[in-house]
């Protein structure tokens, strides 16, 4: 196995990864962005 054959293969699992979790990742987005949004409206 060569090295490009090599990193292509773990770039494909970040991928694969990425859109296994990207729902999570997501929610944790939209979580964090809302815990934001409401220390600021405490704040003003």
């Amino acid at each position: 196995m060569s090295r490009s054959e090599r990193r292509g293969r773990s770039l494909g699992g970040v991928r694969a990864w990425l859109g296994h979790h990207l729902e999570t990742i997501w929610l944790l987005g939209l979580l964090t962005s809302a815990v934001a949004l409401g220390a600021l409206v405490v704040k003003l």
